[in-house]
């Protein structure tokens, strides 16, 4: 028949028990936050590239080669005006890439954080349940 564990070491058993709750609980927190955060980058992203898309069709719609149509009578400021109307949607075209590509860095980083929670509270769990089968030992 098992001896009782002294006092001391059922006391200490509980607390490693609450910390080991304790941990696990901040990992689902922190789990459940990041992925919460992925969702809003997903979002955020599919916004960015829709505005990208209308800004390329406003670039292709303001295009001075768009102007110069056959059959229809353009003045050299009409296409300067256009041109620099293009240079301007080009600009935001291209900080409208930039933002894409920070936010797929950023989904990217974000991804691998996520996998090495999941990771991290998989082993407590597995922890988790060897302690319970050393405390389930105790009479």
């Amino acid at each position: 028949m098992p001896k009782a564990w002294p006092t001391i070491d059922a006391v200490a058993i509980r607390q490693l028990l609450w910390l080991r709750n304790a941990r696990e609980a901040k990992l689902g927190r922190r789990l459940k936050e990041f992925e919460e955060r992925l969702q809003r980058i997903a979002q955020e992203k599919a916004s960015a590239e829709g505005r990208l898309d209308d800004i390329c069709r406003r670039e292709e719609q303001s295009s001075p080669m768009r102007q110069m149509a056959p059959g229809k009578l353009v003045t050299g400021r009409d296409l300067l005006v256009a041109s620099g109307r293009t240079g301007l949607i080009g600009r935001e075209r291209s900080l409208a890439q930039a933002r894409i590509q920070d936010l797929n860095a950023e989904c990217a980083r974000l991804s691998l954080l996520l996998t090495e929670l999941r990771d991290e509270l998989s082993l407590a769990r597995r922890k988790a349940a060897r302690m319970d089968a050393l405390v389930s030992l105790n009479p």
